[in-house]
């Protein structure tokens, strides 16, 4: 019985111990973002990490924290990572796109988001970037998400 319980202790142990190298992680990519707005190393840290860290985790984390950080010298990586495989991580890099605000992005994003066969998570983070662009045709996409929408409410009822 009391081997029984050392497993137990055991198991549970390393469960927190995962835990908490992820939440350090997650920190530590967050903590490199708000360096990359000074610090050229920390930028490039974080545009390698999108490029070519096997985490998926990692990669999406860093794409959020290049888009807060606001690096344009990003966009090419956040481009090449909007092709991703994963959901987590194109989810953030199109969201990123938007903060990063470089104008040519509009059109990657709009298309994005008018791809219905996106997933509605993306798409949505696609339209949060689209408010990002501060000209006509962003508000006008914006405006029609909004008629779409109140449309699509009225028809339900």
């Amino acid at each position: 019985m009391l081997k029984k319980n050392m497993i137990v202790i055991l198991v549970l142990f390393l469960a927190l111990a995962i835990i908490y190298c992820k939440k350090a992680e997650s920190g530590s990519i967050a903590e490199l973002g708000k360096r990359a707005m000074t610090d050229e190393a920390s930028a490039d840290k974080l545009i390698n990490i999108l490029a070519s860290d096997q985490s998926s985790e990692r990669r999406a984390l860093a794409a959020q924290a290049i888009g807060n950080a606001k690096l344009k010298k990003a966009n090419i990586t956040l481009l090449k990572a909007l092709e991703s495989d994963d959901d987590s991580v194109r989810q953030h890099v199109v969201l990123a796109l938007g903060k990063v605000n470089i104008p040519s992005n509009f059109n990657i994003v709009l298309k994005v988001y008018n791809n219905r066969n996106e997933r509605e998570n993306i798409r949505l983070n696609a339209l949060e970037s689209i408010g990002y662009f501060s000209d006509d045709k962003a508000v006008n996409t914006l405006i029609g998400a909004i008629k779409s929408t109140e449309n699509y409410s009225a028809s339900a009822i």
